[in-house]
């Protein structure tokens, strides 16, 4: 995610690419790319990465809320203001944590 901050989003996104093509559950490779589709104002290319990322990893896994909240602001950033609703409460039905308070869902 770092070498995204600099403005090296292509080789981030390879890495990122990298990681999960052998973890396809690695968490933290999943927030690299939800950032880089961010940073190329991608939100197209965020949204159905991380709807298929978080119905296939367990919810207690440690970003999972985290990235639930980064799939709510891309649906934003696309337009889709009714989106947000959905993904929280998707979220709330599945029984577990809920998403941190300072994220607003």
């Amino acid at each position: 995610m770092a070498i995204a901050e600099v403005g090296r989003t292509a080789e981030a996104r390879d890495l990122a690419e990298y990681a999960l093509s052998i973890e396809p559950r690695y968490g933290w490779a999943a927030h690299s790319r939800a950032h880089i589709a961010y940073e190329d104002n991608e939100p197209d290319g965020a949204r159905p990465f991380l709807a298929a990322f978080l119905d296939a990893t367990p919810r207690e896994g440690v970003v999972w809320s985290h990235l639930a909240w980064h799939l709510a602001i891309a649906e934003l950033h696309a337009g889709n203001h009714t989106r947000p609703d959905a993904v929280r409460g998707r979220r709330r039905a599945g029984g577990t944590h809920g998403l941190c308070a300072h994220q607003g869902l």
